[in-house]
């Protein structure tokens, strides 16, 4: 698996609905996310870590 976290502490979303939430970590540090993705956190509704097919940082 690959750890790539993606740098996006104020990642936010403008869907309906959406309550952002302040994690006590980053939910990208405990995801296994498959090779070729990216983790990105997601805070909305929660503390989630979104898998993203694409680009790596290493």
């Amino acid at each position: 698996f690959d750890k790539t976290v993606e740098a996006t502490p104020s990642f936010r979303h403008s869907r309906p609905g959406c309550v952002l939430v302040q994690c006590f970590v980053n939910p990208c540090i405990t995801a296994l996310c498959p090779s070729g993705t990216t983790c990105r956190a997601n805070y909305c509704n929660g503390c989630n870590a979104d898998c993203i097919p694409g680009r790596t940082w290493w």
